[in-house]
């Protein structure tokens, strides 16, 4: 490993040689001097190897700061290292000392022993030159030194030379030799930082040249050219933990970090003090807190702070490397950094520091009992409050914890509680339960302060306590009419219609705004005088929009309100409730593409706590909407994910309902079950998740054949939506499905009877819930009908975009005009069918028992006969006899492909289809391929 300093090296060589070749030799003198780790040492070593290989007597010794009270110590070692001839009748500086009078100073070396010392080092210097090196002379006893200055002055040595290196004294006072010798006979090598450059020739000894070429500026930038934070540096590439980028910065690590403290430690005196306080402060070097933190002057920081800039700690006054600033830190006692962390925050709160800044030092280390000061508690809810402003929660969290076990006033403690309870519930919501159920009794009692309130009533609802959500509503409530406060009104308001439009049986009419009253158009404050304001009056215009869709009164302000609450409100966690009440106003307004926008948009503002999950929720319902089944089910399972289970509360009705529905669709019904099977809130079925819930398990009971039990699920849906005056088409379809399921239950009066009442209710821009409530009701009428419904269901949901349902629709639609003798325009709508749930994702679409069927259809004027029940029975049968290959061609054929095209998807020649067609025909008993049913059951996946 080379020094790599050229430079310096000859210009020491060169006064040691001039003494060598001298013909009257002289003593002489070389300080090497330089910051910490700069590289002197190396340096000497060089110099004294150089020596010794010109039969040079070498003696060597190492100063160290804790031997420098010891007398002699330096001496000492020299003397340890003298040949064995020069030892022969001389005693050691101690014992040459303990024969002089008592009354010596301690710290002057006598006479005595400073002529018995230059006869020791004269034998050697006699035979030949010699080379005194000291490393680290500013931590060389008093003793030594002056010994050292005697036998360059007075010794009459000429043949002697010594050689010194020289970091920063740690009392300030360098080693002085100039008045000791000529100018000639001293000379002075001051060290500084290796450039880049030199860097690269470090790390040369590591790394390939053209490598170590490419990572010196780097490397440079981070150590500032200290030769030992260098290769320190460097050795911490090789460590395997170390995860070194190619081609960015070098990863430090603990090599780096050991190298840096040793730095500063031996930056002088106060340098590590300095270190630490700047650290502690984050602050420059030239701050005045500073000092006032180490109680010590500014004349006294600048030259320490001095020194760690020459040694490549510091940069601009601060630390030009984390990984310092850590070493620093990490070596600070403990209970001494609790003490200047405390002094620190207090220092930094009386001169007006931001609170972050001061919370930051108050949360760094535990200050048991001095943080239990009025000032700190106040400044932690400061700073937890702009932490949340900043989006940063866990700084937030961590803020209130602290001030909660620093407070000693009950009442501010339970506020402080409350705001946790709610940080908790919107950014960890899995871990809030508990802490927010504690605070149901003291909210009843009135004993928390009507703010913390109504905000803890939506925290109750949403994990599910409905009664300690009404109790705390009650007293606001009663509490904002009592004491007539108006600035309250807005979130009154905002609280009741949430609480209604998600638990709609909780509030009784006398806890229910007049009805006139509910459905007025909210006051909005349009001045520029409190922004404040018209933000609190967002809530009230969203939610009041949702429960206004809900109550079967989708006129435009409804929507409107909803547009104009996501255009003017930004997405935070105090905000996703509002947003997603507007979002339910679109989807529930049919508005389906308008509301995707929308939700994509906010998702991707999303980035922690519960909007990401509820949003993706959303989304996945959106797209089960549209009919995308294959998003639907990535969109929910992805939400799922998001959160644990117990920390969606009754929410989680939201993503099971769209999954277990998506799944019912895509023919994965043992993926739906199980679903289903997993826990859920009771009080979940007492909310509007709880009847998207039912709806969905009824889905998955229908296609599966447990018709009653399908029914008993819709019905349900049914009584709680008309018992809580909710009973919207758009939120839940259930008349329309209970609908399919009595055509099953070969019923088509009552299905009628259902469908009308469920076209009567829904508004005529709600063209999904009209779509699908026309396609059932085609089922259940005349053959000759049917084209005219289903026809206008397809434009209907067509227009919306729910492609899955608008499948169903063409599929029914083809086989009407199929049964009615127009079988090329029949086969073609089934095609486009096939093709649409294909890219829906709903694979087991054409196995799944259709309620579009002639057998339901009722008898009258201009009818079609049903076939009769003997003949079913027979086709059955026949059908059965099939074979699976001949089952899988007859398949492809009723779909409308041709020979050559079932061929082409079966791997099968022309002829065997042919073959195939006509074993069908005979088994069936049918003479064309337009009597071909499509009710065979096979999937029709295994064609493609």
């Amino acid at each position: 490993m080379g020094i790599h300093r050229d430079k310096e090296s000859a210009q020491l060589r060169e006064f040691l040689e001039a003494n060598l070749r001298a013909t009257r030799p002289c003593p002489r003198l070389a300080v090497i001097s330089g910051a910490a780790g700069i590289g002197k040492t190396e340096l000497l070593h060089a110099l004294t190897d150089f020596a010794a290989a010109n039969q040079v007597t070498v003696v060597s010794a190492v100063a160290a700061p804790t031997e420098q009270s010891l007398p002699y110590a330096v001496l000492e070692q020299l003397q340890q290292g003298m040949p064995p001839e020069a030892e022969q009748g001389y005693r050691t500086a101690r014992d040459c000392e303990g024969t002089t009078e008592p009354s010596a100073p301690a710290s002057q070396v006598p006479l005595r022993v400073l002529r018995e010392l230059t006869r020791r080092f004269g034998g050697p210097a006699a035979a030949g030159h010699v080379l005194i090196a000291v490393d680290d002379i500013q931590f060389a006893d008093v003793q030594s030194l002056q010994v050292l200055r005697y036998l360059l002055r007075h010794s009459g040595l000429t043949a002697l030379s010594v050689v010194v290196t020289e970091g920063p004294a740690p009392t300030g006072a360098a080693f002085s030799a100039d008045e000791l010798l000529e100018r000639d006979q001293l000379l002075r090598v001051r060290l500084g930082p290796l450039g880049v450059e030199g860097v690269g020739r470090v790390l040369s000894d590591r790394f390939p040249s053209a490598e170590a070429a490419r990572l010196a500026p780097d490397f440079h930038h981070a150590t500032g050219g200290n030769p030992l934070l260098v290769r320190a540096l460097a050795a911490d590439q090789f460590v395997p933990s170390a995860a070194r980028r190619e081609g960015g910065t070098p990863q430090a690590g603990d090599l780096f970090r050991q190298a840096a403290l040793r730095c500063v430690q031996r930056s002088g005196h106060n340098a590590l003090a300095v270190a630490r306080g700047l650290a502690l402060l984050q602050e420059p070097s030239t701050s005045p807190n500073v000092g006032l933190l180490l109680s010590v002057e500014d004349h006294t920081v600048r030259p320490a702070a001095a020194a760690l800039e020459e040694a490549g700690i510091l940069q601009d006054q601060q630390f030009r490397h984390e990984a310092m600033e850590k070493a620093v830190l990490e070596d600070l006692p403990a209970e001494e950094a609790a003490q200047l962390r405390y002094w620190a925050a207090k220092l930094l709160h009386q001169r007006g520091a931001n609170s972050v800044r001061v919370a930051t030092q108050l949360l760094a280390q535990d200050l048991r009992g001095q943080a239990e000061e009025a000032w700190v508690c106040r400044v932690l809810q400061d700073a937890s409050h702009q932490a949340l402003a900043a989006a940063e929660p866990d700084f937030a969290m961590r803020c209130l914890q602290m001030a909660e076990r620093c407070c000693r006033d009950e009442p501010t403690r339970l506020s402080i509680r409350a705001q946790l309870a709610e940080l908790n519930w919107r950014h960890q919501p899995a871990t809030a339960a508990q802490q927010v159920q504690s605070l149901a009794l003291p909210a009843r009692d009135g004993q928390l302060p009507l703010r913390y309130t109504l905000r803890l009533v939506p925290q109750l609802m949403w994990y599910g306590y409905v009664d300690e959500a009404t109790a705390a509503f009650r007293v606001a409530s009663t509490t904002v009419a009592a004491t007539h406060a108006p600035r309250l009104d807005d979130e009154i308001n905002a609280t009741r219609l949430q609480m209604a439009g998600t638990y709609p049986g909780a509030l009784t009419a006398s806890d229910q705004v007049p009805h006139d009253e509910q459905r007025s158009e909210p006051k909005f404050t349009t001045t520029s005088t409190s922004t404040a304001a018209a933000v609190v009056s967002a809530p009230v215009k969203a939610f009041g929009a949702l429960n206004s869709v809900l109550g079967l009164r989708a006129e435009a302000s409804a929507v409107s309100d909803a547009e104009q609450t996501l255009r003017s409100t930004v997405l935070t966690e105090a905000t996703v409730e509002t947003l997603l009440a507007a979002l339910s106003t679109l989807v529930l307004s049919d508005l389906l593409s308008s509301s995707a926008r929308w939700c994509d948009r906010l998702l991707v503002q999303a980035r922690s706590g519960r909007a990401p999950a509820l949003l993706t929720a959303f989304r996945a319902l959106i797209s089960l909407r549209q009919g995308n089944l294959t998003d639907a089910v990535e969109q929910a399972e992805s939400s799922l994910e998001r959160l644990p289970a117990h920390g969606w509360g009754v929410a989680i009705g939201l993503p099971l309902s769209v999954l277990v529905e998506a799944r019912t669709h895509m023919g994965h019904h043992e993926a739906a079950a199980e679903l289903l099977d997993r826990p859920v809130p009771d009080s979940m079925f007492r909310t509007r998740y709880g009847l998207s819930y039912l709806h969905a398990r009824g889905a998955l009971q229908l296609r599966t054949g447990r018709h009653h039990a399908a029914l008993a699920d819709f019905m349900e849906c049914g009584e709680l939506m008309k018992a809580w005056g909710m009973d919207s088409p758009t939120l839940v379809p259930w008349r329309t499905r209970a609908a399919e399921t009595w055509l099953e239950l070969k019923n088509p009066e009552r299905a009628v009877a259902l469908l009308d009442d469920e076209l009567s209710r829904t508004h005529p821009k709600h063209l999904r819930t009209r779509g699908a409530a026309l396609r059932v009701l085609a089922a259940a009428r005349p053959l000759p009908h049917r084209p005219k419904l289903l026809e206008e269901a397809v434009r209907l949901l067509r227009d919306v975009g729910d492609s899955y349902t608008m499948a169903l629709a063409m599929t029914d639609l083809g086989r009407a005009y199929k049964r009615l003798g127009e079988p090329v325009k029949g086969r073609g709508l089934v095609r486009q069918a096939g093709q649409v749930a294909d890219i829906c994702g709903a694979y087991e679409l054409f196995r799944a028992p259709q309620p579009t069927t002639a057998r339901v259809a009722p008898s009258g004027p201009g009818t079609v006969p049903a076939a009769p029940e003997h003949t079913i029975r027979t086709e059955n049968r026949a059908e059965e006899a099939l074979t699976e290959a001949e089952r899988r061609v007859a398949r492809l054929a009723a779909l409308g492909h041709t020979n050559r095209e079932i061929s082409s998807k079966l791997f099968i020649t022309v002829s065997t289809v042919e073959q195939h067609l006509t074993r069908v025909y005979r088994k069936i008993n049918i003479r064309r391929r337009q009597d071909l049913p499509t009710s065979l059951d096979f999937d029709v996946a295994d064609c493609a």
